[in-house]
């Protein structure tokens, strides 16, 4: 007696189908929960950023202490200068020929550095604004 049989999967091909499935399903979701951290990060950054913004606003208004804090926002300034003409601003080189006078400008470039910290994302970021 000669039995026809219909063409079917073996239940090894449907395991490796399933398996299969269940990798890219797994790689699928990964992806989404990175992506929705990496989103969540610049968003806090943003937001850390505009509230430094505000801060430095409010600081150069004279509405706000040079330090403080507010919510999760803590935030702290400190002076900062750096000379902007070195030792050697002013010379020529005139290929041979001595220079009889020297300019001798002495001039500090000064800022004020804020540093705001978010206690509950713990992030910082450092501003500068102008001196007074």
């Amino acid at each position: 007696m000669n039995i026809k049989r219909k063409p079917a999967f073996t239940l090894v091909e449907v395991m490796v189908a399933v398996v299969i499935l269940a990798l890219t399903a797994t790689a699928a979701i990964k992806l989404v929960m990175l992506g929705q951290e990496g989103l969540r990060g610049a968003k806090a950054e943003i937001t850390l950023t505009e509230e430094a913004k505000a801060i430095r606003t409010g600081i150069m208004l004279g509405t706000l202490q040079t330090s403080g804090k507010r919510g999760d926002i803590i935030w702290e300034t400190s002076d900062g200068a750096r000379e902007m003409f070195g030792e050697d601003f002013g010379k020529l080189d005139f290929s041979g020929r001595e220079q009889t006078e020297m300019i001798v400008i002495k001039e500090d470039m000064r800022w004020k550095k804020i540093k705001v910290n978010n206690t509950r994302d713990e992030r910082n970021i450092i501003i500068y604004m102008p001196y007074d």
